[in-house]
């Protein structure tokens, strides 16, 4: 083991956490930055094996970088990261997403906006309560450009982010609807979930907000499901 240092490496409510590890080793986010998987597992193995409540107080007071699925969280599990700890990364993840709704494409734009106005509407009423297995989401009222973000749209640093873009139809009636989640990490790359089941095909100017509460529901539940993959 090579030279000792210790360093402060997060705040939490007032409490300090000081580690001391080896200056060559285990890779560390020293720079404020979000955790990785891999630096959770070394942390866990490495630095504070029998410091369980250390690593949960790190995850807390720098976040994670990765989206917490079973698949991913089990793998943590066989590394060695203790039960109370994987709760607080799915905790912090929780506490770092946002579910965010985009702009629909399509020739219509004015409906566009309608449309979207009413799922932000549906968005905060979603979040009023716990959505498993996330606890409660911070909302986001802000309409997304079709992209998702542009340069009058910031995403918020080292944030988990849930996006909702589409597709409004021009033909027949009711309109056609194609929807889409995308999932960014916190380094900002997207990357498309697999949908759920029965996602909202069309939209009707009469149903507008009862379109837009299935079209956030239908997002909700993708995002769950990939949580349980």
């Amino acid at each position: 083991m090579g030279r000792l240092t210790r360093r402060v490496i997060g705040c939490m409510q007032g409490l300090i956490l000081i580690a001391t590890f080896p200056l060559s080793g285990a890779v560390f986010a020293a720079d404020g930055k979000p955790l990785t998987e891999e630096q959770i597992k070394q942390v866990s193995k490495d630095l504070l094996k029998n410091d369980p409540e250390g690593v949960m107080k790190m995850v807390e007071s720098h976040g994670v970088s990765f989206f917490p699925t079973k698949t991913n969280l089990g793998k943590l599990k066989e590394a060695g990261v203790s039960q109370a700890v994987i709760e607080a990364i799915r905790r912090k993840a929780g506490s770092q997403m946002r579910i965010k709704v985009c702009l629909f494409k399509g020739p219509n734009q004015d409906l566009a906006k309608e449309f979207a106005d009413a799922m932000v509407r549906s968005v905060v009423g979603a979040k009023g309560a716990e959505i498993e297995p996330f606890g409660r989401i911070p909302l986001d009222r802000t309409i997304g450009p079709p992209e998702g973000f542009d340069k009058d749209v910031k995403a918020e640093a080292n944030t988990l982010y849930i996006l909702i873009e589409g597709w409004i139809g021009s033909s027949a009636s009711p309109l056609s609807l194609e929807t889409r989640v995308i999932y960014q990490d916190v380094e900002g790359k997207q990357y498309v979930l697999p949908g759920a089941k029965d996602a909202p095909s069309a939209l009707s100017r009469r149903r507008l907000e009862d379109d837009a509460d299935d079209v956030v529901n239908w997002a909700i539940r993708t995002a769950q499901e990939y949580a349980n993959k």
